[in-house]
């Protein structure tokens, strides 16, 4: 995601509530996936790219950024399962404070 589309997003993301997920497909990068987006009551938010190729990993680490810091997001073969098969996984995240984040595929994300 550009720096104009996450502006653009700000503003949909403000009314939204404290944890939520992108499920719109990120067909158009280099690498499909979905992304995955947090933001706390006080307006405070990282995005990151769950990419495809993850599904087949034996777990995945991802970088989520915004709010001037970033987090580790990591996720288990177990979760990635859960994923692949369109369940809902929700992971924390604690370091320089919590996160929970919540992964969804839709379904058009890694046909």
């Amino acid at each position: 995601m550009n720096r104009r589309e996450f502006v653009i997003r700000i503003g949909q993301v403000l009314l939204a509530t404290p944890v939520l997920f992108n499920l719109e497909s990120c067909k158009s990068s280099s690498e499909p996936g979905f992304t995955v987006m947090n933001q706390d009551d006080a307006g405070h938010t990282h995005t990151f790219k769950f990419v495809c190729s993850a599904l087949t990993a034996n777990g995945a680490t991802f970088t989520a950024t915004g709010s001037g810091h970033s987090h580790e997001v990591t996720v288990t073969k177990a979760e990635i399962d859960q994923i692949a098969a369109g369940q809902q996984v929700l992971v924390m995240t604690t370091s320089f404070h919590d996160h929970t984040w919540v992964f969804q595929m839709p379904a058009e994300a890694c046909v």
